[in-house]
């Protein structure tokens, strides 16, 4: 009898601007139908490269949440970012990553923004 172990490796490296961007928000779940009634980010890897968000950030001009998992990004995927107490609600749509310290995404606008280890910006999103 033989045992097979696939391992799998990834090369990850930090995103460049506009690799990672913020592609849905859901500031204000009440008005939303089927989803659960928690904010959420969508994150989306729009580059050929796989990324680990074990060194993702995002926030807002308040706060800023670590995105302490280790998960591969792969290129045209995607994420759900929102806290913890909803991460288990959304796993049902798709990967799904709950942190803590999730930005309060107002209702009536705010600017999101990605940055990278380095501080520079790799997506930022404006709404109202």
């Amino acid at each position: 009898m033989f045992l097979l172990t696939l391992c799998v490796y990834v090369h990850t490296q930090t995103a460049g601007h506009y690799d990672v961007v913020i592609d849905e928000i859901i500031a204000c779940p009440t008005v939303v139908v089927g989803l659960a009634n928690r904010e959420f980010t969508e994150l989306r890897n729009v580059s050929a490269q796989s990324f680990n968000s074990i060194v993702c950030k995002m926030g807002d001009a308040s706060s800023r949440a670590t995105i302490s998992t280790n998960f591969i990004l792969k290129p045209d995927s995607f994420v759900i970012i929102c806290a913890n107490a909803g991460a288990s609600l959304f796993a049902a749509f798709g990967p799904t990553i709950g942190v803590t310290n999730f930005p309060y995404l107002n209702n009536d606008g705010d600017h999101l923004y990605i940055p990278s280890g380095e501080g520079a910006v790799i997506d930022a999103v404006a709404y109202n």
